[in-house]
């Protein structure tokens, strides 16, 4: 870009800087925008896996009490059965 002898070195500077700062203004912006988005999907991710989670600790808390329940049941007709013997 050639300028006339005229120009002032403020004009000459600016000329210069504006061009250049275009393209690190849209990368910031892009930065940016990208970083705000990633944190808005997390904020909504976060939440949703701590669901999944309390989930299967529930439902692993129901099986664990579902198989306690019938080994309970299980050994108390053993001991039943194991009293019946006794008496006779």
């Amino acid at each position: 870009m050639m300028m006339s002898s005229s120009s002032s070195r403020h004009a000459l500077w600016y000329t210069h800087l504006l061009p250049a700062t275009v393209p690190v203004l849209l990368l910031a912006s892009a930065v940016h925008l990208v970083s705000y988005f990633v944190f808005v999907f997390l904020c909504f991710l976060i939440p949703w896996l701590q669901g999944l989670k309390l989930t299967q600790l529930t439902l692993a808390h129901e099986k664990y009490m579902d198989h306690a329940t019938r080994r309970i049941s299980s050994l108390e007709s053993q001991l039943a059965a194991l009293r019946e013997s006794r008496k006779q």
